[in-house]
């Protein structure tokens, strides 16, 4: 992404051109994975649902959930649209993808082990090494 900064948006700041261009290019396994990444940022919302519960009283933990969150939630928009700009799903694809994945709610008591703060900042940062390599 040219001029990279951290409070960008997938709406104005996308190469959508470039979508558009090289989209083509994409193999059926990499937009698997896009489409994966795609369902894996829908489940923010429940993330961060939990998080402000078990953050509740602590106003510095619960307002750090709050901002990961919003900068969450555009990963999934910038992945939608990489789907959608390159010709790889249409809007009725995605949505009937997206309603697949509403079907099942993200719950902390599915990890054993992130059940505590330590073990939730734990799970963050693992899955955010994981994002990043990927």
């Amino acid at each position: 992404m040219p001029n990279c900064k951290r409070r960008w948006s997938p709406w104005h700041d996308l190469p959508l051109d470039e979508m558009k261009a090289y989209g083509p290019r994409l193999s059926p396994e990499t937009i698997r994975l896009i489409e994966g990444f795609l369902g894996i940022e829908e489940y923010v919302g429940d993330y961060v649902l939990e998080g402000l519960e078990l953050f509740r009283n602590n106003r510095t933990r619960r307002n750090l959930q709050l901002q990961w969150g919003a900068e969450e939630l555009k990963h999934g928009t910038a992945w939608e649209l990489v789907l959608l700009h390159s010709g790889a799903r249409t809007e009725e694809q995605i949505e009937v993808y997206l309603d697949k994945v509403r079907e099942h709610r993200w719950s902390v008591k599915n990890h054993a082990g992130a059940d505590t703060p330590l073990g939730v900042t734990i799970y963050s940062m693992v899955q955010e090494r994981a994002t990043f390599f990927n």
